[in-house]
């Protein structure tokens, strides 16, 4: 938009090293861009602490400003007083000045004033436009501790406009953008800051993500799975006191860092945060989602020695323990819980697809429309892939079973809900044999094995399971013969 390219500047590469050794903001500039005007460059690197304190180069901000639009308000002043003036600047090797702003009329014998920003030399120089006239001691002594004033309130105001955008480049680099919260090298920072003021002794350290974000970002849209993170983000903020430090660890994964000398308390605040129900309005339409928590303890004196990081992993297989156990829950790490239990969350979709040796069928209870079927499935009715599959069976529960075992089949399963029901039993279960018509027009016999389960997305759906009943094939071979 401002016709620059930072990335193109050959001044770029020194002030990036001079930011490197000196830890601090870079000024490049002014430069004139192809759209007329002129910036100057700020840039600023970013560090990060990994273990034993040591810090890796993560990157660099880089910030334009427009020239002279950021003194706009000091040349009013410079104006409306009388008086000439020139700001000069060096680059970051201290070479030749280059001027910034200068007034129609150069300053004539000024008082000048030279100080050092942003790895370069700063020269200001202020005198009234008229020239210096005689004058008695008195009057010399105003007008120069006049002409002191405006030059210190240039300065001044330099100064905390850089100072005010190096604090935003910090704020940029520390926190995730769509919650507000911190961002991982944020929190590493709070929390190495926290430790150095000897103001964490003990502390409970929280993984948690939001079950099932996925198929929420797939039903919904990627909009809806924002609006889930932001509200979350929010509920944390109320829900926490605000010495406990909050982070978006990235995706749908966040940390919370709760420092407490009632450690039984702080526990039972985070259990209760799990049980809180989390549901928003968006749109007019109300959304609800879950979520999966693990912590574990930090004492900075503990004997084992371990680092916030060490917790912070720690924690995270607790959150993994709660995956396997069903989501929707809380769990603190013990010694033992494996790492490697992990691996059972590896397995994919599609290797459930395409591996299982079983067929697998998911449709809803209520239009019967085929949800899912995996290749075993798609083979046993001899079709090519699932889109053959699909246009075979029209999509509908009824265009797996033989036409002429469809109602029985039908009124079989109901019955056996609904006695589930009855008996107040937690899982509708059913079980019922039927004959299949393949797409070859083979006649085959098959065990269904089926489960009716509440959906928070699609309401009542069929989970089942169809074996093969080779012992029916050979007795309806025998019949036919």
């Amino acid at each position: 938009a401002l016709g620059y390219d930072i990335f193109a500047e050959p001044k770029r590469k020194l002030a990036m090293q001079y930011s490197l050794q000196a830890h601090a903001f870079a000024v490049i500039g002014p430069i004139e861009t192809t759209g007329g005007g002129m910036v100057m460059a700020i840039v600023n690197p970013v560090f990060l602490h990994t273990a034993g304190d040591k810090e890796s180069l993560w990157g660099f901000a880089n910030v334009l400003v427009k020239v002279p639009d950021i003194f706009a308000k000091t040349v009013a002043n410079l104006d409306q007083s009388g008086l000439a003036y020139r700001l000069e600047k060096t680059g970051v090797s201290h070479d030749g000045y280059v001027t910034i702003l200068e007034s129609d009329v150069p300053p004539t014998d000024p008082v000048s004033y030279t100080f050092s920003y942003g790895g370069c030399q700063w020269h200001m120089q202020v005198a009234p436009k008229d020239g210096w006239q005689v004058m008695g001691p008195l009057s010399m002594a105003v007008t120069l501790g006049f002409l002191t004033l405006i030059m210190l309130t240039v300065l001044t105001y330099v100064l905390l406009y850089m100072h005010d955008r190096q604090k935003r480049l910090r704020r940029l680099a520390m926190t995730d953008q769509l919650t507000g919260l911190l961002n991982r090298h944020g929190l590493e920072s709070v929390i190495q800051e926290r430790l150095n003021q000897d103001k964490m002794d003990q502390a409970i350290f929280v993984q948690l993500d939001i079950d099932d974000f996925k198929l929420i970002n797939d039903i919904f849209g990627h909009r809806i799975g924002d609006e889930a993170l932001r509200h979350l983000a929010v509920i944390m903020r109320v829900f926490f006191p605000r010495e406990a430090v909050l982070a978006r660890n990235g995706g749908d994964e966040f940390i919370i860092v709760l420092p407490t000398r009632d450690m039984a308390a702080a526990e039972r605040m985070v259990r209760d945060f799990v049980s809180l129900k989390k549901e928003f309005n968006y749109q007019q339409t109300v959304y609800q989602y879950t979520i999966s928590m693990g912590y574990a303890i930090f004492a900075a004196d503990q004997a084992d020695g371990k680092s916030p990081l060490d917790v912070l992993r720690d924690a995270d297989t607790a959150l993994y323990t709660v995956k396997l156990r069903g989501k929707n829950g809380c769990c603190r790490y013990a010694q033992g819980m494996a790492a490697t239990r992990r691996v059972q969350m590896g397995f994919s979709l599609r290797d459930v697809v395409f591996n299982l040796p079983a067929s697998i069928l998911i449709y809803d209870a209520e239009s019967e429309e085929i949800l899912f079927a995996n290749q075993e499935l798609i083979s046993l009715f001899e079709c090519d892939d699932l889109d053959d599959f699909l246009a075979y069976t029209k999509r509908r529960f009824r265009g797996i079973v033989h036409p002429d075992d469809y109602e029985q089949v039908d009124t079989s399963i109901w019955q056996q809900v609904y006695a589930c029901n009855l008996n107040k039993r937690e899982k509708a279960n059913d079980a019922v044999n039927y004959r299949i018509v393949t797409k070859h027009g083979r006649v085959r016999w098959v065990i269904d094995r089926g489960r009716l389960v509440q959906s928070d997305f699609y309401g009542r759906i069929f989970y089942v399971i169809l074996v093969p009943d080779e012992r029916m094939d050979v007795a309806s071979d025998k019949a036919d013969q």
